[in-house]
């Protein structure tokens, strides 16, 4: 009987040894994995910040048009171009004119708003002495918005005129240069 035991032992080590050199036994193949996800991040809807055209209809001593274009618009600012042409009706010359400036406005509230703009213009009267002007004035306006993209404004603007060349107006003999004059327009507009 010892016969058959040591045989059984024998072939149970080398069985064992067998199992030892076979490669493990292969994992099934997994599951496929279907991943359909969309991540959708929603950024806040941009501002649309400060308008980029506006037209003003001027009425006072600047009696006329004032198209602008915004050079540099922030949420609450913008630095503005701005031009004039109509009727410069000073002591320093009445005359129809044009002129050119920088503005920069800076608006309180959201859909109606105060805009506070300081800014500076060089005034030309094409007759009466032909006086050019320096113009540092500021806007003081209520601004309506309709929607993104559009709005009106209606305000006041105030300020002085200083005379850099040209005639006194009706006087050929007396030099404009270093003449002053109040400048005060109201003015509505649109604003895109």
């Amino acid at each position: 009987m010892r016969l058959p035991l040591v045989l059984l032992t024998l072939a149970a080590a080398a069985a064992a040894a067998r199992a030892q050199d076979a490669p493990p036994a292969a994992l099934p193949p997994a599951a496929p994995v279907n991943v359909n996800q969309t991540v959708v991040i929603a950024a806040p809807a941009p501002d649309p910040g400060e308008p980029v055209l506006g037209l003003d209809l001027m009425l006072g001593q600047l009696s006329g048009i004032r198209p602008s274009i915004a050079i540099h618009r922030g949420d609450r600012t913008a630095l503005v171009v701005e031009a004039f042409y109509g009727g410069i009706l000073t002591k320093l010359g009445t005359s129809e004119g044009a002129g050119a400036g920088l503005r920069y406005n800076v608006s309180r509230g959201n859909r109606d708003g105060v805009t506070v703009g300081p800014g500076v213009d060089v005034l030309f009267n094409f007759r009466d002495g032909q006086a050019v002007i320096f113009a540092p004035t500021v806007d003081v306006a209520w601004r309506r918005d309709f929607g993104d993209r559009v709005g009106c404004s209606l305000g006041i603007q105030a300020g002085v005129g200083v005379g850099l060349s040209g005639r006194y107006s009706g006087r050929d003999d007396k030099a404009a240069a270093g003449q002053v004059t109040p400048l005060i327009s109201v003015f509505g507009g649109l604003r895109f």
